[in-house]
């Protein structure tokens, strides 16, 4: 095997290993993956429970919104990744059919 194909590899299995996070339960998913969505959002209502219990104004009531904050930023980025692209292969085809439908 090459040096050349040793280096694709190796940088294929780190930026696979990059792109995954770890979840509550202590495993690593991918980035952007249901479950990870899905931890996200239960990370988030948690916080907010405990961030609705402090004092208004008080200093850890803060630390909880900016923590709040941080993890919805990444929900925003995780449903990004985790959005369906469409496939420009099929879009030719489904314009078609549209224009079908509408000479019909």
């Amino acid at each position: 095997m090459e040096d050349k194909d040793l280096r694709g590899i190796v940088r294929a299995l780190i930026e696979a290993r990059i792109r995954e996070t770890d979840i509550t339960d202590g495993s690593r998913v991918p980035f952007g993956s249901p479950e990870h969505v899905s931890d996200l959002g239960m990370r988030i209502s948690d916080l907010e429970r405990w961030r609705d219990r402090q004092r208004r104004g008080s200093e850890a009531r803060a630390n909880y919104a900016r923590i709040i904050t941080a993890l919805k930023r990444e929900l925003r980025s995780a449903n990004r990744v985790n959005e369906p692209k469409p496939d420009p292969l099929l879009a030719p085809a489904a314009d078609e059919m549209l224009e079908a439908d509408e000479d019909a």
